[in-house]
């Protein structure tokens, strides 16, 4: 064969290739994309909207990095805990029915994409999989949560990288995100000294000790009846039955309605600053929406052309 039509041969097959492999490349992309949440719509709330953004962000950190990351920015809805829900029940009919719930754990089924291709890893992927999302345990950011503890996040993960485009300053981000969802910290033990409540907690524990279960609170009464199943019902009524009588759960919520709106009071400079953050990120996420759809779109009328 003349060496110009073997040059041009070779040339034809190395085109061929890489076009097989662009196209193999489009192929596992169209189809990765194809479990990912769709993008948000017009009655998208700026939460979602901001949810949505950072997945975005993260998805293609994950990709740099080496790893599949599916776009799950839909938040499913929880029921709303009843009122009162952390100083115990008042609901007797519900008592009769299932005691305090279930004191086993249900195995909780997560069947997304993601856990499917972490169900996939050998434990040395999962565990790069992991620090590359989560980053590991240095150079962290912590936060003290008054003397419960405290929390902490990796500077280094796609989720840290993906909160610092959006929000600027990481770590601030995360001081007022951690301290402001868990205000709990703050109130509950107000609530607790509380004298209205420890006046209802003491008529609580009087009519408790009439009915032979002598508790000293509705956590005891709780945690004797998971150690005591066969007795949980009846101790879960009695508790209920004191907990209307004694006005235990009506107390504590009206206190807690108090405490909470003080401590949200004392972190008004916090909250305004995370506003300015989440407007900061909503102006991010609708240019990241719009060019976005501005891809889509050329795409679809391809498609229809």
């Amino acid at each position: 064969m003349p060496r110009q039509r073997r040059s041009t041969a070779v040339l034809l097959m190395l085109i061929a290739l890489v076009t097989l492999r662009m196209d193999a490349g489009i192929a596992n992309r169209t189809a990765a994309a194809a479990l990912d949440d769709p993008p948000p719509g017009p009655d998208t709330t700026r939460l979602e909207l901001v949810d949505w953004a950072e997945q975005q962000l993260v998805a293609e950190c994950m990709r740099q990095r080496g790893h599949r990351y599916h776009i799950r920015w839909h938040r499913a809805a929880q029921p709303a805990p009843p009122a009162g829900w952390r100083y115990g029940s008042d609901d007797v009919q519900l008592a009769r029915q299932t005691g305090y719930g279930s004191t086993r754990s249900q195995p909780r089924t997560n069947d997304s994409p993601n856990s499917r291709y972490l169900a996939g890893l050998t434990p040395g992927q999962l565990d790069a999989y992991t620090f590359a999302l989560h980053g590991g345990r240095s150079d962290v950011v912590t936060v003290a949560l008054s003397d419960q503890g405290r929390m902490s996040m990796s500077r280094l993960g796609c989720l840290s990288a993906a909160r610092r485009t959006l929000f600027g300053d990481f770590d601030r981000w995360f001081e007022i995100t951690t301290v402001l969802t868990n205000l709990q910290v703050e109130y509950v033990p107000a609530v607790l000294q509380d004298a209205r409540y420890r006046t209802a907690l003491a008529d609580w524990r009087a009519c408790m000790h009439d009915a032979g279960r002598p508790y000293d609170d509705p956590s005891a009464a709780r945690q004797d009846a998971m150690e005591r199943p066969q007795s949980a019902v009846d101790i879960a009524v009695a508790d209920a039955t004191c907990a209307a009588r004694s006005q235990l759960i009506a107390v504590a919520v009206a206190v807690e309605e108090r405490e909470r709106a003080r401590a949200e009071q004392r972190h008004q400079v916090e909250r305004r600053e995370l506003e300015a953050m989440y407007a900061t990120a909503e102006a991010y996420a609708q240019t990241l929406l719009r060019r976005t759809q501005e891809q889509v779109s050329p795409r679809s009328e391809g498609a229809h052309g």
